[in-house]
């Protein structure tokens, strides 16, 4: 895999993370510490992802960081979230 193909899978997976945990990327860009824009610079691929915002955002997404690049993301991601506590209180309110 290339980095360009791998870079397109982790935009795809932030956004489907992003969005099965119904956050908003103001949200996350600041549990990131940076501003809105960068952080959708990041989601649509015009900016690098960092090691240390992989990890930041692992924690809360609360995965295993393996999972901004997986392949089968749809087929596991949603299992994980469903049994997260993060999940059902996000969605309750």
């Amino acid at each position: 895999m290339d980095y360009l193909e791998f870079n397109f899978k982790v935009c795809n997976n932030l956004r489907l993370l992003r969005s099965a945990t119904s956050m908003s990327q103001h949200a996350i860009a600041s549990a990131l510490g940076i501003s809105r824009s960068s952080y959708g610079a990041i989601e649509a691929g015009r900016q690098t992802l960092s090691l240390y915002h992989a990890i930041k955002l692992s924690e809360i997404f609360r995965v295993n960081c393996d999972k901004l690049w997986s392949d089968d993301l749809q087929k596991t991601i949603f299992n994980d979230l469903r049994e997260s506590t993060f999940f059902k209180s996000s969605k309750s309110g």
